[in-house]
């Protein structure tokens, strides 16, 4: 949609007489571009409301002014101090213009100005209000919000503002600059985790870094488990080939070929003749942000041999691909998805070789369970810790002894905000981890940053 709508060229252009049709009688509605909701005893997300907003979208530097029940309303004041005048910027903020800029003239002075509307969300607007933004010929300008206009939908809001432009001159851009006293940034993305998405600009490099960092462990992830023979991922460190189905199929959700390459390499080896691998799992879980998944999910796990399964070649099922050992429920729920007692296959008393615990500080030891550094919980169990599948009974028991990692993903599940700053601190660490804790916990790390709930 153009920011600037164009003058009618005034012609009338005739048609031809046509019998007039018979009154259809109309429904008559108070605002056709709004219908206000008088319940609201429901929550609607502001990502779901947003999509019934149409109109070009508008990314713009917004000036909120910092108000107290001395300050009045108004616009920019150039010749006030910013003692008596302040802003908080808002960096970024994309608004959904639902008029497009059109002339206009005061009735009073008859001095003619450009006006236009545009929706926002996720904080409220007021009139006197300023933001910048590009007017398309390479300059930027000022605008002033003469209106904003409330449309609730249930408990969540958007807003309707009428704006007029002010001036392309920079001293006034300059003015609104040197009376900022907080920024903020606008991050879209965070609506979609059902989050604000107005944020601090500190909170605003975490996110960056944390995306960052996401890339470059990713990169070495796919290097280290990536197996050519198999074209899959194995667990590292043993002395059979090991696949684990659980994990490959979360990587191939959580993952694109925009994330890494490597994933468009990836085979999901055939194991769905048993009805096992269709059960709840703690990847399943963590993928959904859904406790109840994990609620009847399998708890417990060893290794199956891969001889098994289907002998029917013509399946391509895991038993002719080479893999030795398969990752397989100690406790599947009986009588889901033809499972029973009979079909259940065998588990082997070859078990899943723990890895070094590297230099880690903070890593609980395999042999004793003592920690090295304090007699805190440690930020990390070994995988190997007991035969609970990825993590320990202390996070399937939810102890008072979880691990940093482990109370984690217990808030992710919860959708429970996470400590930022706490995460990224576990997430540098990850070359100092055993590999079979690289293999089974970064996945884990990754899925945490991508939640996007983190406390402020």
């Amino acid at each position: 949609m153009p920011l600037v709508q164009p003058e009618s060229s005034g012609l009338i252009k005739t048609s031809p007489t046509a019998q007039n049709p018979v009154p259809v009688p109309q429904i008559h509605i108070t605002d056709p571009k709004f219908s206000d909701v008088s319940v609201d005893t429901r929550w609607t997300p502001v990502s779901t409301l947003m999509q019934y907003v149409t109109g070009y979208s508008w990314t713009v530097d917004y000036y909120s002014q910092v108000i107290d029940s001395d300050t009045p309303l108004g616009g920019q004041r150039p010749t006030s101090s910013s003692v008596h005048q302040q802003y908080r910027l808002i960096k970024d903020l994309v608004m959904q213009v639902s008029e497009p800029l059109r002339q206009g003239q005061n009735p009073d002075t008859k001095a003619m100005s450009y006006v236009g509307k545009a929706v926002v969300h996720s904080f409220i607007p007021n009139d006197g209000d300023m933001f910048i933004a590009d007017i398309g010929d390479g300059q930027r300008a000022t605008f002033r919000i003469t209106l904003t206009e409330k449309k609730a939908i249930f408990k969540e809001a958007i807003y309707e503002i009428e704006y007029e432009v002010g001036t392309t001159e920079q001293e006034f851009i300059d003015d609104l600059t040197n009376k900022t006293v907080e920024t903020l940034v606008y991050r879209a993305e965070m609506v979609t985790y059902g989050e604000s998405p107005i944020i601090l600009t500190n909170r605003d490099a975490q996110l960056d870094e944390a995306a960052n960092l996401v890339q470059a462990v990713l990169g070495q992830y796919f290097t280290r488990f990536f197996s050519a023979d198999y074209r899959t991922l194995v667990v590292p460190g043993q002395v059979y080939s090991v696949y684990d189905p659980y994990l490959v199929s979360f990587m191939l959700k959580m993952l694109n070929s925009d994330d890494c390459q490597e994933i468009t390499q990836m085979k999901q080896l055939n194991v769905q003749d048993d009805g096992v691998y269709q059960q709840n799992n703690l990847w399943e879980a963590v993928a959904r942000q859904d406790e109840m998944f994990l609620n009847s999910a399998f708890t417990r796990a060893g290794l199956a041999e891969t001889s098994a399964f289907q002998i029917n070649p013509f399946f391509a099922g895991i038993r002719y691909t080479g893999v030795r050992f398969v990752v397989y429920p100690k406790d599947p729920v009986l009588g889901i998805f033809d499972v029973s007692a009979d079909n259940v296959k065998t588990i082997s008393d070859t078990m899943l070789a723990p890895s070094a615990t590297g230099s880690y500080p903070n890593f609980q030891d395999p042999n004793t369970g003592a920690l090295p550094q304090n007699a805190g919980v440690p930020n990390l169990y070994t995988v190997t810790f007991d035969d609970r599948y990825v993590l320990s009974q202390n996070f399937y028991g939810q102890t008072s002894t979880q691990s940093t990692l482990e109370q984690m993903v217990r808030a992710h599940l919860k959708r429970q905000a996470i400590n930022l700053d706490a995460l990224m601190t576990l997430a540098r660490s990850f070359n100092q981890w055993g590999l079979v804790e690289q293999f089974y916990y970064i996945p884990l790390i990754l899925a945490l940053i991508r939640g996007g709930r983190f406390a402020q």
